[in-house]
């Protein structure tokens, strides 16, 4: 949507509250006289808050309002005019360059013959439509001045003709040249009055773009172009926007969403008196096939299903073109579907749904696919048992978390008090207990949903809760103050570190050294002298791994490139060297962990860190412009290298990119998501692309290793070197090193338990029956985050029903690429067997 646009709904939104509170005052002064104060101020109170909660309903369901709706309107009006207009350009331009010739030639008959297809393609299919339309009497007046504007322009582009002297004389109007053979065009030549109609089409295509408020001067010619004021603009714009039904109303893009796929409305009237609008596509691939699987397809928030067989459809063609029938429905409140809108209303319908498919479509295969908010519809249908697999693409694990983690914790307890709390809609619970085939895909970039309120995290958090219950010594508490890898002291001292690594700031320390020049000789003098004392640092020996495996590139992190060497390296269960790699974990176990140990209480202490011990402060105490460039080299190394693993898709680099009050977090449910869902940069793709949990944990292990390996190098090399500030650059870089061998070896130990449970066949194990039974008599949980659950509610979670997950990089409202649409297509194929025939 333009800018304008923007401008021109929120002067209007501004408006329309401003002059309801005034009305409500006149009302609350009204009522005044003839009640007492205090009842017409709780009057007046009880009006505002509904006020209130119609603004956060608009907001959080953008879908259920008028101006939202507006507004999609108006951008597919805007791109369907930017069609027409391209359309008839083009034929004028064919027009303009084949009339150069005295005769066609083969290229210029060829150009002819595509664009009259187009023009003629476009024209008769909105005649088509607004000939449905005008059955279904929903055919607008202004769709009717805009058809006989077409056909008058067909009819002066039809008296054009196309001549040619032989034995016969070849006489054909240019509207029948796509019909006629290309040998017969050849060598024509045009009537005299091509000029004017080439007029004609200019003439409308000024109109078209006038009125439609877009400007394209390639049309605007100096005979054309109109000058008008700014309230004749205002006028026309607030016209377009708002009262123009010329076509891209949803009347007309419904109807030619079922002309061009067949589709079949239907209105179905839920328990409660609603109807929701509704529409049945079937596969091409499928006529006569009732056993055919279905997908239901849940709209993203503030999308109207209308729309998708037009821009949207980048998953719409996808199933038509995989065999599956289609079913899209508008949620209540959106577009032509009633009733009162609410979370729970929309799951109650969705339910209603799959039952409607089942008995009346007589569908027996269903897969759910849901973007943003119905992708929580699709988490919630996941425990229908007439619903076989689902995909949750880029949604939130609670409404009410998005809100935490975008604007806080204020406006959170503002919306959870005007909604009495009903309007959370949490989706991890609902997805963990599902024992379906399940699919989750996010972007840890995406501005809409904040990577921490995704359902991705969500399902982490969650699943938190069931190592908690097996461990007895762990009582439950602030998932944040939680970690099954590293104790909270431990914890914290990892972050402040990579904190100050990736904070590090050489162009304050070179501002803060020009004001130093001020100083006098005697300072300077003192300052020098304390800048050549040494510092001493604890290194390792002089064994090291050669840097073969190139982590020294400057490529930074690819997310689409699948390294072929971790195949090569998993195939003999890591057959890379398990004894260099102990030996460098010993190293940095034993010789930093005193170095460590010492963090550890200075953080817990909180003291004033002294000059050893802080980056920042040695950084501006020794700072010396000749030793910039080899402290940022090795800084950039070091950010490089430990950029080299990924949590989810996530790097410590985009943790530091977020708020600061979000960093910890981050970080924090980092440390979760190695452990529950594992890496996912440079893994190959593995049996027809799927990305397996365990083939990603163990990738997290081997980039950690690798990670440590490097580092352990970079120390080695850089050793010879006596900056202060690169020798303590260096003890942290150990000290980080310590804490990423703790995080492999917990990874490690896992893998090998859960090797042991494949091959030992320990699900019979009566000890995991007695938890279960102890579990029952604790079911309470004293979470910070939404997904606080019961200890029996997740009874069962285990990497079998914690579902798949692949990470995108198409943000919110973008497309998948087609390497991201294959893995869609491969994971389908492991529950539907008839896309195993198409490749």
């Amino acid at each position: 949507m333009s800018n304008k646009i923007w401008i021109l709904a929120g002067i209007a939104a501004a408006i329309l509250v401003l002059t309801i509170l005034y009305f409500l005052y006149a009302i609350f002064a009204f009522i005044a006289s003839f009640i007492t104060a205090y009842g017409a101020f709780t009057v007046y109170l009880i009006a505002i808050i509904s006020v209130v909660r119609y603004i956060i309903r608009s907001l959080v369901f953008p879908g259920s309002n008028i101006f939202i709706r507006k507004a999609v309107e108006y951008n597919i009006r805007e791109n369907m005019t930017r069609i027409i207009l391209n359309t008839v350009g083009n034929l004028k331009y064919t027009l303009e360059e084949t009339c150069t010739n005295e005769k066609l030639d083969d290229n210029n008959a060829i150009d002819l013959k595509e664009s009259i297809s187009d023009i003629r393609k476009m024209i008769e299919t909105i005649v088509s439509n607004n000939e449905r339309q005008r059955n279904l009497k929903t055919l607008s007046s202004d769709q009717e001045e805009f058809q006989q504007k077409l056909e008058a322009m067909k009819k002066d582009i039809s008296s054009v003709r196309l001549l040619k002297q032989g034995k016969t004389m070849t006489n054909v109007s240019i509207w029948d040249a796509e019909e006629s053979p290309l040998e017969n065009l050849i060598g024509c030549s045009y009537s005299d009055n091509l000029r004017t109609k080439i007029g004609t089409l200019d003439s409308f295509c000024c109109d078209l773009s006038i009125k439609m408020g877009i400007e394209n001067s390639s049309f605007n010619s100096q005979g054309l172009k109109r000058e008008c004021s700014v309230i004749q603009k205002f006028r026309r714009s607030f016209y377009v926007y708002w009262s123009n039904q010329s076509y891209g109303h949803l009347d007309q893009v419904r109807t030619d969403l079922e002309m061009t796929y067949k589709g079949q409305q239907e209105f179905i009237s839920t328990p409660d008196g609603a109807k929701l609008d509704t529409m049945w596509v079937k596969s091409e691939l499928n006529e006569g096939d009732v056993t055919s699987p279905a997908v239901l397809v849940c709209n993203p928030n503030g999308v109207f299903y209308e729309n998708l067989g037009l821009f949207d459809d980048t998953f719409f063609k996808f199933f038509l073109s995989n065999g599956f029938n289609v079913f899209l429905w508008n949620y209540r409140g959106y577009g032509r579907s009633t009733g009162s809108i609410s979370p729970d209303k929309f799951c109650e319908d969705a339910d209603y749904l799959v039952q409607h498919l089942v008995n009346i479509k007589g569908v027996t295969r269903l897969l759910v696919h849901g973007t943003s908010l119905g992708g929580a519809l699709a988490c919630h249908l996941s425990n229908n048992p007439n619903v076989e697999a689902i995909f949750a693409d880029r949604t939130f694990s609670s409404l009410d978390s998005v809100i935490r983690d975008d604007f806080g914790p204020i406006l959170r307890f503002v919306y959870n008090l005007f909604t009495l709390g009903k309007w959370k809609l949490k989706v991890a619970r609902k997805f963990l207990m599902s024992d379906k085939y399940k699919i989750i895909a996010a972007d840890p970039q995406d501005t809409m949903i904040p990577d921490l309120a995704s359902l991705k995290n969500g399902v982490a958090r969650v699943s938190l809760s069931q190592v908690l219950r097996k461990n007895h010594n762990v009582k439950p508490g602030f998932f944040f103050d939680v970690c099954t890898i590293m104790t909270k002291e431990e914890t914290d001292t990892f972050f402040s570190i990579l904190k100050e690594v990736f904070t590090l700031n050489l162009k304050k320390a070179n501002e803060e050294y020009n004001k130093a020049k001020s100083k006098t000789k005697e300072t300077l003098k003192k300052d020098d002298e304390e800048k050549n004392s040494s510092i001493e640092l604890n290194y390792l020996g002089d064994e090291g791994i050669d840097d073969d495996n190139g982590l020294f590139d400057n490529s930074g992190t690819n997310f689409t490139a699948y390294s072929e060497t971790f195949l090569d390296k998993t195939a003999g269960n890591m057959s890379y060297e398990r004894s260099k790699k102990n030996e460098i974990f010993e190293h940095f176990s034993k010789d930093y962990c005193e170095k460590a140990k010492d963090e550890i209480d200075l953080a817990n202490k909180r003291v004033n860190k002294n000059i050893e011990n802080s980056l920042e402060k040695c950084l501006f105490k020794y700072y010396m412009p000749e030793d910039s460039s080899s402290i940022e080299a090795l800084l950039n190394k070091i950010k490089r290298l430990l950029c080299k693993v990924d949590s989810s898709g996530v790097t410590f680099h985009h943790i530091f990119q977020e708020r600061e009050r979000n960093q910890y977090k981050m970080f924090k449910q980092f440390l979760l998501n190695i452990e529950i869902w594992g890496s996912y940069c440079n893994l190959p793709l593995e049996n027809h692309g799927i990305y397996n949990i365990r083939n990603a944990r163990r990738m997290s292990e081997f980039q950690i290793t690798d990670i440590i390996e490097a580092l352990n190098q970079l120390i080695k090399e850089t050793k010879a070197q006596h900056f202060p500030i690169q020798k303590l650059l260096l003890e942290k870089t150990g000290v980080l090193c310590y804490f990423l061998v703790k995080v492999a070896k917990h990874i490690q130990s896992k893998l090998d338990d859960e090797s042991a449970n494949l091959l030992g066949g320990r699900d019979d194990d009566p000890q995991s029956e007695n938890d279960s039974l102890v579990s029952k008599g604790n079911t309470k949980a004293t979470f910070e985050d939404d997904e606080s659950v019961s200890f029996l509610d997740i009874s069962k979670v285990n990497d079998e029903n914690i579902g798949m997950f692949f990470p995108i990089r198409c943000g919110h409202n973008g497309c998948f690429n087609h390497m991201e649409m294959e893995l869609y297509r491969s994971h389908l194929k492991q529950v539907f067997e008839h896309l195993r025939n198409e490749e």
